[in-house]
């Protein structure tokens, strides 16, 4: 019988498996640190141009 801490444990990493074999997922985690910010950046000045209400709200993000 598992205890109620394993069976949490286990969930956990079977989530954690789960968001790994979601291909844009595994594609981000593949890029480095520097590539993930000016991406963050990129969509960030797409949202500003295309939503400027939207990117007001998601400025806490940044």
């Amino acid at each position: 019988m598992s205890s109620p801490k394993n069976a949490s444990n286990n969930q956990a990493s079977n989530a954690a498996k789960d968001a790994d074999k979601s291909g844009m997922m595994a594609k981000l985690n593949a890029l480095g640190l520097v590539p993930q910010i000016l991406l963050a950046i990129i969509a960030g000045c797409v949202i500003a141009l295309v939503a400027p209400e939207l990117a007001q709200s998601l400025s806490i993000l940044g």
